[in-house]
């Protein structure tokens, strides 16, 4: 085959969706298991570093939850940094911002949803990070994601494709009840 620009291109993109693809297969089935059981040297098991567990309520602003929840102000810039999620009971769980959790700052859908969120929770802070996210809506359980119909991948935020540029869309997929 003759290697041309416009065949170079072409071939550089379905590299990027294959390694996208398989990226995202990897990731998919490593988001909902906690790291594998250790031992020392001793053969005493090892504390793990977080256990995955799930959460249940609305994605908010920390900052005007503060105010609102326990009269605490905070500082005008304060106001649109952190997110967090605002359970049934009251608490106020801190959401760490990667991919998934920064999902909720780029769209608004999502905070305006009543989520059950998967989540990994570490010791020693009360920030928590994002597995999977669910939308309860009148009784029904959908699993929340974002879609690609041209490269059909999925995606953990808004915006364009990682793989062919083209505009993904929110995805709720009915989770069966078991």
């Amino acid at each position: 085959m003759l290697v041309t620009p416009k065949n170079s291109l072409i071939l550089s993109g379905l590299v990027s969706c294959i390694l996208v693809f398989v990226a995202g297969l990897s990731s998919a089935e490593a988001d909902e298991s906690s790291a594998a059981p250790r031992e020392t040297s001793s053969g005493q098991p090892v504390a793990e570093p977080f256990r995955v567990e799930s959460i249940r309520g609305k994605v908010v602003w920390y900052a005007e939850a503060l105010k609102s929840q326990f009269g605490i102000s905070t500082v005008d810039e304060a106001a649109d940094r952190v997110l967090a999620v605002a359970t049934r009971d009251g608490q106020l769980i801190p959401i760490v911002e990667d991919l998934r959790g920064r999902a909720f700052r780029s769209d608004k859908r999502l905070r305006e949803m009543d989520v059950e969120l998967r989540v990994r929770r570490y010791a020693g802070t009360p920030a928590v990070q994002i597995v999977r996210v669910y939308e309860w809506r009148e009784g029904k359980k959908f699993q929340v994601d974002y879609w690609c119909d041209v490269c059909a991948i999925i995606m953990f935020e808004t915006g364009p494709c990682s793989c062919c540029q083209d505009h993904n869309r929110l995805r709720q997929r009915p989770v069966d009840s078991p």
